[in-house]
């Protein structure tokens, strides 16, 4: 069974909270904790005291090449909001992907190579996170490659 390593920044603490060798119904019953709905609020009505503007939850893992694949989900600050329904989230993707690359032009051949490959999201709601939460979770990283994309290419 997978075990995930979890990150939380808190937007009025120091440190971050790491916790280690979690099962997904661990991490999921972590993500449900947080309140986010009142983190908004409190990083408006309490700015000054904030220590870290961005606050996410990390959750991350190893697979058998031992490549880092992660799932970070920021809270953007959102005015007006009573539910978390109202909230929106930015989300980065990091995984390794297997490449072809071109040597000299293709004149040389090709040759492969894994790459780590970043997706960001941003502007997503509370329920499209959840949703790629749990898929990251139960592994299924054709979903998130499927669901997922860079909005700096949707120019």
């Amino acid at each position: 069974m997978q075990k995930f390593t979890t990150i939380f920044q808190h937007p009025f603490k120091e440190n971050e909270l790491k916790t280690e060798k979690l099962t997904k119904v661990d991490v999921l019953q972590q993500f449900y904790n947080i309140d986010w709905l009142q983190l908004n609020i409190d990083s408006y009505e309490k700015h000054d005291e904030t220590i870290h503007d961005f606050y996410f939850f990390e959750v991350k893992y190893y697979n058998i090449t031992n490549d880092e694949i992660l799932l970070n989900i920021f809270s953007d600050y959102t005015t007006n909001s009573i539910s978390n329904q109202d909230l929106r989230f930015w989300l980065n993707f990091k995984r390794p992907k297997l490449v072809v690359k071109k040597k000299l032009f293709g004149l040389l051949g090709t040759e492969e190579i894994i790459e780590p490959v970043l997706t960001e999201m941003e502007n997503q709601d509370y329920q499209f996170a959840i949703t790629c939460l749990t898929e990251f979770l139960n592994l299924n990283i054709n979903f998130l490659e499927q669901n997922m994309r860079n909005y700096r290419n949707d120019f």
